[in-house]
């Protein structure tokens, strides 16, 4: 079998463009290779997604088998025909276990980020799955987003999915050689980019970085963050644990959004006496106030700039207001949905300074 790890849909002069990341079996001793690549890519076109992996079968001298898939990439001209297009066949599969990781091609050809050699790993696909991960824990800017997930958001009444995005920083050509593995600095890397907007099944836009966070938090995707704020011209970075949001609709046009969460003092590069309960006071204060402006600037963005639901406020109507949302449904997104109030609280409270008890400053 020809055990496909990763999977890319490309839309280019009105066919389908599908590659396959296969992972390269190992041959007899005397026949292998030193530096032999870990995995190959195929890649076909057609018509429909169907005819382009007939072409793929024909290339393979193994039965392309995908089990084993962990990531399907798709590119923007795909996620703006709507992904609905091509679903049917990723759902109906009996092969296919539908727990693959799904993300978007951000400026580039899913194909390319398909292809990219990953430093660190052996295997592309598994390489973008951890990054995907550890960015999610660290940064929250993206969300681990299965493929069954998305399409269930798709398919759910008043809330349009995300989902997160990909970027080649450098020349594709230039990361697709194992020759870049040899490199002490590598020039060709994926980073995983900020959130991709859906209405329904269609692609929108990009939410910006500081957006992406707390849609991601608000959705109780990410609970850990590391941010910084900025307090008496100081910055002081902190570490936010066990962050959790309620959504909470008090009526038909007005809900309540509220974020909590534990912040451990990670960095501070001003002189504060950090035993002063007042000093910590003002820190709690500053760090809830930028919180909440974060969490007002990006609902406003999503209800006037994007006006796509991610937060799921339709939803909520839906299953506590059927009736209401028979008569919003068809203009929710552009009509109602912007003119909806929302009322944001945030409760962060700082439970530790790390290791220090002072600031190096304060200390000297």
């Amino acid at each position: 079998l020809a055990i496909v790890t990763g999977f890319s849909i490309d839309y280019e002069e009105d066919k389908y463009h599908v590659s396959m990341l296969i992972a390269n079996s190992k041959k007899n001793q005397s026949s292998s290779k030193e530096g032999e690549s870990q995995t190959t890519v195929y890649s076909g076109s057609g018509k429909t997604i169907s005819d382009a992996i007939k072409q793929i079968d024909r290339k393979s001298p193994k039965n392309v088998y995908i089990g084993h898939l962990g990531v399907v990439v798709i590119s923007e001209e795909i996620a703006k025909k709507g992904v609905l297009e091509f679903a049917d066949i990723m759902l109906r599969s009996a092969e296919s276990r539908k727990k693959f990781y799904f993300l978007q091609a951000k400026n580039a050809k899913a194909k390319d980020v398909l292809s990219l050699v990953i430093p660190l790993e052996s295997f592309p696909a598994q390489g973008i799955s951890t990054l995907s991960k550890n960015t999610n824990i660290t940064q929250a800017i993206t969300t681990t987003m299965p493929f069954s997930y998305f399409i269930t958001d798709v398919l759910k009444k008043g809330v349009s999915p995300t989902l997160p995005s990909i970027e080649i920083i450098g020349n594709p050509k230039d990361g697709q050689s194992s020759d870049a593995l040899e490199k002490t600095n590598v020039e060709t890397y994926l980073k995983i980019s900020d959130m991709a907007l859906y209405s329904e099944d269609k692609f929108v836009s990009y939410a910006e970085n500081e957006e992406s966070q707390v849609i991601n938090l608000l959705n109780n995707e990410s609970n850990s963050l590391i941010t910084t704020i900025k307090m008496n011209d100081n910055n002081i970075g902190f570490n936010i644990t066990e962050m959790k949001s309620k959504i909470k609709l008090i009526d038909p046009t007005h809900v309540e959004v509220t974020l909590k969460g534990k912040a451990v003092i990670r960095e501070i590069n001003g002189k504060y006496d950090l035993e002063d309960e007042k000093v910590i006071q003002k820190m709690e204060k500053a760090l809830n106030k930028t919180g909440k402006s974060k969490l007002n600037n990006t609902i406003d963005a999503l209800q006037t700039k994007y006006k796509t639901d991610t937060l799921g406020f339709g939803n909520l109507i839906y299953q506590k207001y059927p009736e209401v949302w028979k008569d919003v449904e068809k203009n929710w997104e552009n009509k109602h949905f912007p003119k909806m109030k929302v009322k944001v609280k945030t409760d962060l409270k700082i439970i530790s300074t790390g290791s220090l008890k002072q600031t190096i400053k304060e200390a000297k």
